[in-house]
């Protein structure tokens, strides 16, 4: 077996390009094994990234919840995970619980998982500050495009139709340009449901036929 971080890599590549039916396998192998502590947090992201929340909770729960203690005891990092995970499962008021612990507020992720939290009671208006706090902090380029894309969304929901507009144009460019596969699919089925909304059915017609070429 390739040594683990080798596996991370992959899966990330995989995901980045959209191939999530590599990643669903490899995580279905990799989870047959205990995982190593020092990675679990890794591989409960990228678990909860292609949709199984149930296995990211399974490979967090023993050191979140652990039944004695733990060293080293939960981390932040694991803790923060844990939480969106939580709320990806309808568990919001626990999530909640942990995202407002302090050594986890103070995460530079924070401000993106609380946004996830408020999308999921539907309050995009209340994540759009979060959002923009994220992005104006975060020096990873991929995961910069990650918070632009999910503050599309908030913004469209919101009918903030100029500004939801002029960024979705932006990332389109900016996605495949840069081969990541999954969030131009991303984008193009967002920006379609944008048009659906203003009644500019043609223009949504073409870019649901080019999303279905990135599923």
């Amino acid at each position: 077996m390739k040594p683990y971080n080798a596996i991370l890599d992959n899966l990330e590549d995989w995901i980045r390009s959209g191939n999530l039916e590599a990643a669903q396998k490899s995580i279905d192998e990799i989870t047959k094994r205990r995982v190593p502590r020092n990675l679990a947090k890794s591989f409960a992201n990228v678990a909860r990234r292609i949709g199984y929340h149930r296995t990211a909770l399974r490979i967090l729960n023993p050191i979140i919840r652990s039944a004695k203690p733990i060293f080293p005891p939960p981390q932040p990092e694991e803790k923060l995970e844990y939480a969106i995970t939580l709320a990806r499962c309808g568990l919001i008021t626990e999530a909640n619980e942990i995202l407002n612990q302090e050594d986890v507020k103070t995460l530079s992720d924070s401000a993106l998982y609380q946004a996830f939290v408020l999308f999921s009671g539907w309050d995009f208006a209340a994540a759009i500050p979060f959002l923009e706090k994220y992005i104006s902090n975060q020096k990873n380029d991929y995961q910069n495009l990650v918070g632009r894309v999910n503050l599309a969304l908030a913004y469209s929901a919101e009918r903030k139709n100029a500004s939801a507009e002029k960024l979705m144009t932006q990332l389109l460019h900016e996605t495949m340009s840069q081969n990541h596969f999954l969030l131009h699919g991303n984008v193009l089925e967002m920006f379609a449901m944008f048009c659906i909304e203003k009644g500019e059915f043609k223009k949504a017609h073409e870019l649901i036929l080019r999303a279905k070429k990135y599923r």
